[in-house]
């Protein structure tokens, strides 16, 4: 009877101690993906945003908005790098899509010509001119970017309180 107890007790140690790395792992995830897109979202909007109204205001419409957009931080040709499709290593990629959501550059070629989902529309950045809103900045797909240091030093921060967070769990 003592060793049946000793097994289930065992037993019961290891799917808490396995439910607890789980769920740390996926808090862990989590975080790090949203806390990425704040802060590519917070650079978009102090950087991209009035660089491109501001194009659009001169050329009243989008038309050759790409070479505004390859020349914008983080955009661009890389020498040699990424996918062959002008992104640099490590910088998010994006998309711009026009008042009705049709996608007029993408940063990685896919979605050229696409629509914009609902959702994409709800969370992409509204580009106003007088009042109206002439186009979407979004970044595409998850961001892998290099964040600068303090935002990495948060992250870090975040990721050790939901270590030691498992460990007393």
């Amino acid at each position: 009877m003592k060793k049946l107890w000793v097994r289930l007790s065992l037993a019961l140690g290891l799917v808490t101690i396995t439910a607890i790395i789980i769920a740390a792992l996926l808090a862990n995830y989590q975080v790090s993906t949203e806390f990425r897109q704040f802060v590519t979202h917070g650079q978009m909007v102090d950087t991209m945003v009035p660089e491109l109204v501001q194009y659009y205001a001169a050329a009243g419409s989008w038309e050759g908005v790409e070479t505004v957009l390859a020349a914008l931080p983080g955009q661009g040709m890389g020498q040699g790098q990424g996918q062959g499709r002008g992104m640099r290593l490590g910088a998010p990629s994006l998309l711009l899509a026009d008042a009705s959501g049709q996608v007029l550059y993408d940063s990685t070629g896919t979605r050229q010509g696409d629509r914009l989902s609902r959702s994409e529309m709800a969370s992409a950045v509204p580009l106003e001119w007088q009042a109206d809103t002439v186009g979407y900045l979004l970044p595409g797909g998850r961001s892998q970017s290099q964040l600068p240091a303090s935002a990495q030093l948060f992250l870090d921060q975040v990721n050790l309180s939901l270590f030691q967070a498992a460990l007393i769990a």
